[in-house]
């Protein structure tokens, strides 16, 4: 993952805002869901979520917590917007089905 200088951030963020242009930031993709995935397994994140797994709950958490103080930290800065990137699906359908 590349890290933020938030410092050169902040200049660009000035930067831009002193041409009255918008300042666009964001989260890398794999947001929340493909987070998980990424630090868990496909399969395991999976079987966590099927089997309700109260060890899931506290890695969301800790992703969540992670990307909040990034997100606050874009706002302090004056993004005007601030985008999300995730993948909540396969080629031609989602991971599970609707129904489970």
């Amino acid at each position: 993952m590349k890290f933020t200088d938030w410092e050169q951030a902040k200049q660009s963020a000035e930067h831009t805002k002193s041409q009255e242009k918008v300042v666009h930031s964001g989260t890398d993709h794999g947001f929340i869901f493909l987070r998980l995935t990424y630090l868990r397994g496909f399969e395991k994140v999976m079987f966590d979520i099927a089997e309700e797994c109260p060890e899931l709950e506290e890695l969301i958490e800790i992703v969540e917590s992670y990307w909040f103080e990034v997100v606050r930290r874009w706002i302090e800065i004056g993004a005007d917007i601030i985008g999300f990137g995730d993948d909540l699906g396969l080629q031609y359908a989602l991971p599970m089905s609707p129904d489970s």
